[in-house]
């Protein structure tokens, strides 16, 4: 883990939650987002930091820690995906794939020790407001270890985010599946847990603004009828290094995922992803992505998350889009459908 993130090897190097975190933006200013099982998500500035215990004894909300080997693929693949958003190499030679559609990770790395008095205080703040279903993030001892990543502020998610209309929510699957189908071209990847907390979203510039990717060395443009679309989380997630390694969560290890209420959307969607692997997770199957759009289309199509304003012709238009899902097998396929006309097109070859 510390040699992937660039850092010493050594354990007396390993710097404290503060210093890493002050290595990275001005820490003056900091606030809870949320929280997972596992860990915790702050902000400060721009940057958002994940942070995570791990290989200690201290139960996180009753479960064990993850280990260090666990959090690599994570890490691994933050990288990798984050470097997509590189154009062009130091020469100026553009690169076949791109896309700024994945996180931007500022750092990955290891720190140590007890949170810092300024989390503490951000972490009661959102407690005494939400009611965290954590528990509390003091006592933890000197010699605790976190893997900690650092990433770029991307707005809302998906379930908070107030799509406006139908062109809009058109646009912004458009956007998921192009952002996939580059990262799969490019890095075999797959995201795995693609849920509405895990799309994020922001105003754009403009309504009739766009946002470019390359793919096979084509360059694409596609419309955001106002807003641009982030993916965050790759804990599930699996890809491809360009050196070969496979990065990969084996999910038959996450206990409870596929016992999920049925006739729910998301764990529906982990039931769908269980089969088309036969549980063989380092595997590549571009079709787990298909399956998680498959997934955004049934939750616009659901009381949990109305397009506002759609007619019944455009309801009519996402469920056959929805149905025309089941025959493609990869994102690849996905964002020529009709369903993205005139939302997308070829600007260089």
């Amino acid at each position: 883990m510390l040699q992937a993130c660039g850092q010493s090897v050594q354990l007396q190097d390993i710097p404290s939650m503060k210093d890493f975190m002050a290595a990275v933006t001005d820490t003056k200013e900091v606030v809870k987002l949320g929280e997972g099982t596992y860990g915790e998500a702050f902000k400060s500035g721009s940057v958002v930091f994940k942070l995570v215990p791990m290989e200690g004894d201290n139960l996180i909300n009753g479960w064990p820690q993850k280990g260090a080997a666990d959090l690599l693929g994570e890490a691994v693949i933050a990288i990798a995906l984050s470097g997509l958003g590189e154009e062009a190499d130091a020469a100026g030679n553009p690169y076949p794939s791109h896309t700024q559609a994945f996180v931007k990770t500022h750092r990955v790395g290891v720190c140590r020790g007890p949170y810092p008095q300024s989390l503490i205080k951000a972490w009661r703040a959102w407690h005494k407001k939400n009611k965290s279903e954590n528990d509390p993030i003091e006592g933890f001892p000197r010699d605790q270890l976190y893997a900690v990543f650092a990433m770029a502020n991307c707005g809302k998610d998906l379930e908070g985010y107030c799509l406006q209309g139908y062109d809009e929510a058109r646009a912004m699957m458009l956007q998921v599946a192009l952002a996939l189908a580059v990262a799969e071209d490019s890095l075999a990847f797959e995201h795995r847990d693609l849920h509405w907390g895990n799309v994020m979203l922001r105003p754009a510039a403009a309504a009739n603004s766009h946002v470019t990717a390359r793919l096979r060395g084509s360059t694409l443009r596609a419309a955001t009828c106002g807003a641009e679309v982030t993916l965050i989380d790759f804990t599930a997630s699996r890809l491809q290094t360009p050196g070969g390694d496979v990065a990969f969560c084996n999910l038959e290890a996450e206990e409870g995922l596929f016992d999920g209420p049925k006739g729910k959307p998301q764990f529906e969607t982990y039931r769908r992803m269980r089969k088309l692997t036969a549980t063989d997770w380092a595997g590549s199957y571009p079709g787990t992505n298909v399956l998680w759009m498959q997934y955004l289309a049934e939750l616009l199509l659901s009381s949990d998350k109305p397009i506002p304003g759609a007619s019944t012709a455009q309801k009519r238009g996402l469920r056959e889009f929805k149905k025309r899902l089941a025959g493609y097998s990869s994102c690849g396929e996905v964002i020529w459908d009709e369903l993205f006309s005139g939302l997308l097109e070829v600007v260089q070859q």
